[in-house]
């Protein structure tokens, strides 16, 4: 199964049902800009509405999944939630685990690039913007070390993406029923798929983000709060579209659809 094949099924089952997965995307990203703004509004309530996005958007790939594997009509009825969250809580944090130490040693050389200086850590407790970046002493900073840290975010960013394709593999499995079905079984039936499944996965993710990141680039030359709108539809698009590419690509390639 090649990148365009799943690409082509993503765009189908798109099409065919837009009036349940255009609303959600809008709604995803409405639910990410509203925690932008209360997020600049009281930043203590950021970590509760994360939670309750990373929650809803769990919930959305449910009905997303089990749309595309047993029809809109099948959707709600019957879905497994309890399962399916207690799997993507358990993949999310057992990728955590295993690439944490990775994390940890590319921001340990991000942070002795510059010296060791108090302003990474300043950086990490307030939001890091533009005027936080620049004022970074650059012209002193040990390339080596910066090279070495973005290498490691280089391979980490690969290892996750590889990981978390194999193990979240199970969860078009789980959101039907399959039993016994969990992260061990999605590694076993990933086999032959898995390079496609992320190659597609990461074209969406630059499609989506370079076609609504330019829109969001030009809406704040009109009004700062439209932009963020269009930049926040990112994660509503992805939210529902690679849940989609999974549970195509999984449908297809176990040949099962209920």
């Amino acid at each position: 199964m090649g990148v365009g094949e799943i690409l082509a099924m993503e765009r189908a089952q798109v099409s065919k049902n837009r009036r349940l997965f255009l609303p959600l995307m809008g709604g995803l990203g409405l639910l990410a800009w509203i925690a932008v703004l209360t997020s600049s509004i009281n930043s203590d309530l950021s970590g509760l509405v994360d939670c309750i996005r990373w929650l809803i958007g769990i919930y959305v790939a449910l009905i997303v999944g089990r749309t595309v594997l047993v029809g809109q009509e099948n959707a709600l009825s019957g879905a497994p939630v309890l399962p399916y969250f207690g799997n993507a809580l358990l993949i999310s944090l057992l990728v955590i685990l295993v690439f944490l130490p990775f994390l940890g040693t590319a921001a340990g050389m991000f942070h002795y690039a510059f010296g060791g200086t108090n302003a990474i850590w300043e950086g990490i407790h307030e939001p890091m913007s533009d005027e936080w970046w620049a004022a970074l002493p650059w012209h002193t900073a040990d390339r080596g070390l910066l090279a070495g840290s973005a290498l490691v975010c280089v391979i980490t960013v690969c290892g996750i993406s590889y990981i978390s394709a194999r193990w979240g593999y199970c969860m078009p499995g789980v959101a039907v029923g399959r039993e016994p079905y969990g992260f061990l079984e999605g590694w076993r039936d990933s086999t032959g798929v898995v390079f496609s499944l992320i190659f597609a996965a990461w074209t969406v993710i630059l499609i989506v983000s370079v076609v609504l990141g330019t829109i969001g680039f030009l809406l704040t030359f009109v009004h700062e709060w439209l932009g963020l709108l269009a930049f926040s539809l990112i994660e509503g698009v992805l939210g529902v579209a690679l849940p989609i590419v999974v549970a195509a690509t999984w449908q297809s390639h176990t040949g099962n659809s209920d």
